[in-house]
């Protein structure tokens, strides 16, 4: 029981330091984010990684949403530029395979 205690005990030591350390970490990139000293004791972990989320996921499906309206742009670009000449040389190409068969 006395093994099972200190293995416990050793356990949770090292969690703490683990924790401590973590926590360090998190404050710096709090700082170096930006964020006024002040507001940091106010801003739990849970919340930020959720805002964070948050974000990552509008900026996903804003971005997607830009590339598609670049992409539909630029396919209607192509189209207007070929426009005339596919339509005169489909014309004449239809009524010469009419013609033969």
């Amino acid at each position: 029981m006395s093994e099972f205690l200190t293995d416990c005990a050793q356990r949770i030591m090292v969690l703490s330091t683990v924790h401590r350390r973590v926590m360090n970490r998190y404050v710096k990139f709090l700082l170096w984010l930006g964020t006024p000293p002040s507001r940091i004791q106010d801003t739990k972990p849970n919340e930020f990684c959720r805002i964070l989320s948050e974000f990552a996921l509008e900026y996903r499906t804003t971005r997607e949403r830009v590339l598609q309206q670049m992409e539909k742009k630029a396919t209607h670009r192509e189209r207007n530029k070929t426009r005339g000449k596919m339509i005169t040389e489909v014309g004449r190409e239809s009524l010469f395979f009419c013609c033969i068969f």
